[in-house]
Order: C-alpha cells, then structure tokens, then sequence
C-alpha cells in the first residue's frame, strides 16, 4: 500500500499512473490540498482500502481505480471524481461529511451513479440518504439492510475481515462488538469525546 506523510501538500499529474502492482491501502491525508490529473489512472485492482482526506480532486484522478473500501473525508467537497472509479467492486463508501455538504454531495455527484455498495454515514445525516433513497436516486444499502458491514453502537464492522472500519458514534464509553479482530486505520481519530474502549 502507498500511505503518505501528514506534510504532503500535493500529488502531482500522473505521480502514480499504472504502478499496477500497488495492493492494500492507499490512505491520503488531510492536508494534501491537491490530486493532480490522473495522479492513480489505472493504478492498482486490488486496492483493500481507499481513504481520501484531501480537498481538491481533479476528476480523472483515480481513473479506473477499483477497491472495496473508500472513506471519503470530511474536507472532499465534490464526488466528479467518483464518476471515473472503477466501482464494480466497491463493497461500501463511508462518507464523513456534515448535512448541508453531504446533501449537496449526493444531490449533484453520486444521484446518477447507481451504486450498489453499502453507504456509511453520520447518524445526523441519515434522513438524507434514506429520502434520496427512496426516491431511487441510488441503490446503495443504508443499515440494516447492507450487504458487507453490519452497524452496532456506533461502530462500523466489515462482516469478511472482522474490521472494526470506523467509528461513528456518541463517544463516551465505546463496546467494541463481539468479533472484531482488527481496528482499522485512525478509526477512532480525533476521538477526544471517548472516555473508555471495552473489548468483548
């Protein structure tokens, strides 16, 4: 996998264009300000996990990318980019953004894309994506509903990898589900509002 410094501003045109080979994780972190044209075009198919925190995505970035996972950060502000993802085997797309911004994001960027994945999302904009569902707008599968994750108290668990993938809830006191056997990568991050984390 390719994980990058918290002092990385930018990714450049092409940076990463058909390195082919490239599997696991590709974790993008909050202060890259800028992914170039193309920067991951046909890089990799077996990605495990794409997590994206930088702001400004050109469109063609990830250009015929395929993986499972995606975790988009609260800093992206718009989804053109999706539209060029090779999203066949996207298993679920965890969106961390606020309510004005993600139902802008879904209204405008994922209403034509027909996604079949299973979407995570904050529990204080829930009612959007289950009003956009119901007008078809996309078919992803919002709990209890999906497919490859199941949701318990706040926490978000992928089914096949025993993951705990994110942490959506109160804070507080966290109970860890019975049979998660990994915590993923800065699943509780920024978590100051945690006071205990019991596992079973």
């Amino acid at each position: 996998g390719v994980v990058f410094p918290e002092s990385l501003e930018e990714i450049g045109e092409e940076a990463f264009a058909q390195c082919t080979e490239i599997t696991g994780d590709i974790i993008i972190p909050e202060g890259t300000k800028g992914i170039g044209l193309y920067a991951f075009g046909g890089c990799g198919s077996d990605i495990r996990r794409l997590m994206i925190n930088g702001t400004t995505i050109t469109w063609n970035a990830f250009y015929g990318v395929t993986a499972r996972q995606i975790i988009v950060g609260e800093n992206v502000n718009a989804f053109t980019w999706l539209e060029y993802f090779d999203y066949e085997q996207l298993e679920i797309l965890i969106l961390l953004q606020e309510e004005q911004l993600s139902e802008r994001l879904l209204t405008w960027g994922l209403s034509d894309l027909k996604l079949s994945c299973d979407i995570a999302v904050k529990e204080n904009v829930l009612e959007v994506y289950e009003k956009l569902r119901t007008n078809n707008a996309f078919l992803a599968k919002i709990w209890p509903e999906a497919t490859h994750t199941y949701y318990d108290n706040g926490c978000v668990v992928h089914r096949e990898w025993a993951e705990l993938i994110y942490y959506f809830g109160n804070g507080g006191k966290v109970v860890v589900p019975e049979g998660v056997e990994y915590i993923g990568w800065e699943c509780f991050e920024g978590r100051s509002d945690i006071t205990e984390i019991v596992f079973p």
